[in-house]
């Protein structure tokens, strides 16, 4: 499949992602670069929240229920922001769509979309690649389970682990997304992901952040140009979540994120420019809510530890005007305990989003030292450090001290502190009670460090400009602080794209989406994928080994399976299948029933290796060749031989390499077998 293929893919995905949100903050009051940038986390909560209700209203899911919440939800926006504006006078700061300011964040925008669709291109290396990692098993199938099922809510997504006597909520803004996108993705799951990775990555990353630096500067040349490059060059985010895990939940909700911390700077009145009002800024980070609890609640946690300093400036700064007389005591008081009780309503919420304790299982990684040195140089999990923007972070402090964000030094520190407990084993009594909400996972949580490293970057970037300006007694408004803007920024993406950190981070995540040798499905595996619909017949199920790929199946090509998820809940039958079934033959007495109440018709045999090197036993699997009542119906694949000597190709065994030969069969349940369950 070629790039350009995924053109109208990637264009519906940016149109769900931008449409539904810019109705809606229309409603608002909101125009220009804020009202698109906004746009994407509007439209997050609208297609999550309309899978949930539109489920529980008995509609099958489709455009349609996101359509009808779309009109309400702008009517309502509406009809509050009139009556609010109307009737109580609140403050009201009105944006337009063009003006000097905002054609620089629109270019430096444009710059980052271009350096990071790089970045997701390199990655991907075709668009219908996917990632060949633990997770990838249950993301590819859950979106061909919601186009299959028209079951997309959040709250029985999970039912495909068991079926729907075992619904369990899971987060599936992402999921919802990618099935809206897959119809028109030549039915493919993995293309879709391609289309949604690459607009969250590429698009609405490089907005949410500018929308984030907008939010507490007067925006310059400068300002704009370097916060398009440093979306592109801080490989803790987005470029590790398209490699570990996969994670592409979390990579959605950080995505947002940027967002909703501008709005809480704008809420809390920190910004050097006062944007919008607020009770408007109130408005829209209610309706941003559900976009972070639906893509991934510890977001949530993320934001939390970000927005708190934030909230404890507002509180010292309403004590220093009520000591100078600007407000009275009791207006003080009122206003320090309403912020007092934010900071308490989040600490309450911060043990139900954390997972259960035998979900955090994660070890630290790292020693306490190497992991002050990886959160200095933003190199989190990774051994190379980003001299470039590390730099900018350390004027950034120099800038936050000396003007009005000194918030942002505390946003940092908190961010730093929470990683070195959950990546070094100095704080392991406090592990769980802390970090437990990103399952102790130290990958997760740093991706939380470009939300804090990336506005004190931009603003040491931007104040490096202002002074040389300053000296050289250039206005703001000239040429010449333009080009000084434009040069600065040039000079920050040569030292920040082809460096060696970034390369490897590229190169790391790329690796993931390789077919060849791949750990989850292999070339020969995947050629036999391709081929079993016709070979099996539209009304086949398939006995699958979710840890060895075969599971892949349902995903790619949609032949119902067994399992559909690695990390899945085994019913009894199908228990009975994983351990018994080369036994129909001998004991049809156990296993039969259990074919028959399953309906499984084949079995797909992909070997005993496992993704990232796991052993789980499927005794059932292991005689298929010789048991009796089963018949190949699909020729080997080509072994692979990993070792040569001289020439001549030998048998190298179990042991002495990774691996030497790779069995790939499918295996028909014959007709003799299934007349002994009779």
């Amino acid at each position: 499949m070629s790039w350009l293929e995924l053109v109208f893919p990637l264009g519906v995905a940016l149109a769900w992602l931008i449409l539904p949100g810019l109705v809606v903050l229309a409603c608002a009051g909101q125009r220009g670069f804020a009202a698109v940038a906004l746009s994407p986390l509007v439209s997050s909560s609208l297609v999550a929240v309309a899978a949930v209700i539109g489920q529980a209203a008995g509609m099958v899911w489709s455009p349609l229920p996101v359509v009808i919440l779309t009109v309400v939800a702008g009517i309502v926006t509406w009809g509050v922001r009139w009556s609010v504006d109307h009737l109580w006078s609140t403050q009201r700061v009105q944006e337009t769509w063009a003006s000097r300011e905002q054609v620089w964040c629109w270019m430096g925008t444009g710059l980052g979309v271009a350096l990071m669709a790089r970045h997701v291109r390199n990655i991907f290396d075709r668009p219908d690649a996917f990632s060949q990692t633990l997770d990838n098993v249950f993301h590819l199938s859950a979106i061909r389970h919601i186009a299959d099922s028209g079951r997309a809510s959040s709250l029985t997504l999970m039912e495909i682990n068991a079926g729907p006597g075992h619904p369990t909520f899971y987060p599936a803004a992402f999921h919802d997304l990618a099935s809206l996108v897959f119809p028109v993705a030549t039915d493919s799951p993995p293309v879709a992901v391609t289309a949604v990775v690459g607009a969250l990555a590429s698009v609405v990353w490089p907005l949410t952040c500018m929308y984030l630096v907008r939010s507490f500067l007067d925006m310059t040349p400068a300002a704009a140009l370097g916060t398009g490059v440093l979306a592109a060059s801080l490989p803790a985010f987005p470029v590790l979540l398209m490699d570990f895990g996969v994670l592409y939940p979390n990579l959605m909700g950080l995505a947002l994120l940027p967002a909703v911390i501008g709005l809480a700077v704008q809420l809390l009145g920190l910004g050097e420019v006062q944007r919008m009002g607020w009770f408007h800024a109130l408005l829209l980070g209610v309706l941003a809510v559900p976009a972070l609890v639906l893509s991934h609640p510890n977001v949530i946690s993320s934001l939390f530890l970000i927005v708190t300093p934030m909230v404890l400036t507002r509180a010292v700064l309403q004590l220093g005007a009520m000591a100078r007389g600007e407000i009275t005591t009791r207006v003080a008081a009122l206003q320090v305990a309403g912020l007092s009780l934010g900071v308490l309503l989040m600490a309450a919420t911060w043990p139900f989003i954390r997972p259960p304790k035998e979900a955090a299982t994660w070890t630290p990684p790292l020693s306490l030292p190497e992991a002050v040195g990886q959160s200095l140089l933003n190199s989190p999990m990774s051994p190379y450090a980003m001299w470039a923007p590390s730099v900018l972070v350390i004027l950034g402090f120099v800038a936050a001290w000396l003007t009005r964000h000194r918030w942002m030094i505390g946003s940092w520190l908190i961010v730093s502190f929470f990683w070195l407990v959950i990546a070094s084993p100095s704080f392991l009594d406090w592990r769980m009670a802390l970090t437990g909400n990103w399952y102790n996972d130290s990958y997760r949580y740093s991706a939380v460090f470009a939300h804090v490293a990336l506005p004190l970057a931009a603003l040491g970037f931007a104040w490096s400009a202002d002074l040389v300006a300053t000296r050289l007694r250039w206005g703001r408004k000239s040429w010449e602080f333009a080009v000084l803007g434009l040069a600065m920024a040039v000079a920050l993406l040569l030292v920040t794209q082809r460096v060696p950190a970034m390369d490897a981070a590229v190169d790391r995540a790329s690796a993931n989406y390789q077919v060849e040798n791949a750990p989850l499905v292999d070339a020969d595996e995947l050629a036999l994928i391709e081929r079993v619909p016709a070979l099996v017949g539209p009304d086949a199920v398939v006995a699958t080994n979710p840890w060895n790929g075969s599971s892949m199946l349902y995903a790619l090509t949609g032949v119902e399976t067994t399992t559909r998820h690695i990390l899945y809940t085994p019913t009894p039958e199908v228990d009975v299948i994983n351990a018994h079934l080369d036994k129909a033959g001998e004991d049809p007495a156990r296993v039969c029933p259990a074919v028959s109440a399953l309906d499984v018709t084949h079995v797909l045999d992909f070997g005993d290796r496992e993704v990232n090197g796991a052993h789980h036993p499927y005794p059932g699997f292991d005689q298929l060749e010789e048991a009796p009542g089963f018949e190949e119906i699909a020729p080997w694949a080509a072994y692979h031989l990993l070792k040569r000597d001289a020439g001549h190709a030998h048998e190298v065994h179990e042991g002495w390499v990774i691996r030497s030969y790779r069995r790939i069969a499918s295996y028909f349940l014959a007709s003799r077998a299934r007349s002994m369950a009779l």
